[in-house]
């Protein structure tokens, strides 16, 4: 073995030793401030503040505008494909399902105030509603910053 080759071998050996190094590599911080993923568990709306975005609510103080095509629930289900079941309003029948345009989630009641999307109208559809599993959904965006 020649002297370049086991050069060769040092410096390939010392390359991979500093790539693999777990050490090197640390992703800065978040900052909330700039974007980012954000969970809407209080407000979504497809029209937020800034035109062609969506607003995105953790609480009723903070409000996020965020890529509309980019959020999906936590069941992996995109804003085209974003239903409630067993909703109700005051004075008429229960709603089989209806897909959502917008929602104000209330924890600490149990249920999701839902815009229809096709009639426009607002209804409550309870969390633990029989038959829907999936009633505390809320959408995750990504491309989020303050506004």
């Amino acid at each position: 073995m020649n002297m370049f080759q086991r050069a060769h071998i040092t410096f390939t050996l010392l390359a991979l030793f500093i790539i693999l190094h777990t050490g090197q590599v640390v992703a800065p911080a978040r900052n909330p401030q700039l974007g980012g993923t954000r969970e809407c568990t209080y407000h979504f709306s497809p029209d937020g503040k800034v035109k062609g975005r969506a607003s995105c609510m953790a609480d009723p103080d903070h409000d996020y505008s965020c890529e509309t095509y980019t959020c999906l629930t936590q069941y992996n289900h995109g804003y085209d494909n974003f239903y409630y079941y067993g909703c109700h309003r005051p004075g008429v029948p229960n709603k089989e399902s209806i897909q959502a345009l917008q929602y104000f989630r209330k924890d600490g009641d149990g249920y999701a105030s839902v815009q229809d999307a096709r009639e426009q109208l607002f209804w409550d559809c309870n969390f633990n509603a029989p038959n829907a599993p999936h009633n505390n959904q809320y959408l995750i965006c990504d491309g989020c910053y303050a506004v």
